[in-house]
């Protein structure tokens, strides 16, 4: 019962790898990933640093990570890239530590949404972003 409820709450990652594992049971079976990590939407990201390759190839992924802390976060790099069905708000993240935003949109053709008040001054690297 202890798991179920923490799941419910949503699980807070130690690390970018754990993340990155949770990412791909996420994508692979949801259900697993909801009994293990409880919902994405709920999952708490303040300590990663790195989302590099977190939906990399992920063709159907659309799940609801707008209100995920990427405060962290430093290494966006190919995050959605190939996510071609992803089109979440990310409008609320704050990503004033990111450097690397290399691919991150790239071949996410159904992503349509407002970055327009993301503070990027801190990227050195946006190449191919869209």
């Amino acid at each position: 019962q202890e798991a179920a409820e923490q799941a419910s709450q949503g699980h807070e990652f130690a690390s970018n790898e754990e993340l990155k594992a949770a990412a791909d049971l996420h994508c692979a079976d949801r259900a697993a990933a909801d009994r293990q990590y409880g919902p994405i939407e709920r999952w708490r990201t303040s300590r990663v640093t790195s989302m590099r390759e977190l939906f990399y190839g992920k063709a159907e992924f659309n799940g609801d990570v707008s209100g995920w802390d990427v405060s962290n976060v430093v290494d966006m790099e190919d995050m959605f890239y190939g996510a071609a069905k992803f089109n979440g708000d990310l409008s609320k993240w704050s990503v004033g530590r990111v450097t690397n935003m290399r691919y991150m949109f790239l071949d996410a053709g159904s992503f349509n949404g407002d970055v327009s008040g993301w503070a990027v001054g801190g990227v050195t690297n946006m190449n191919c972003m869209f």
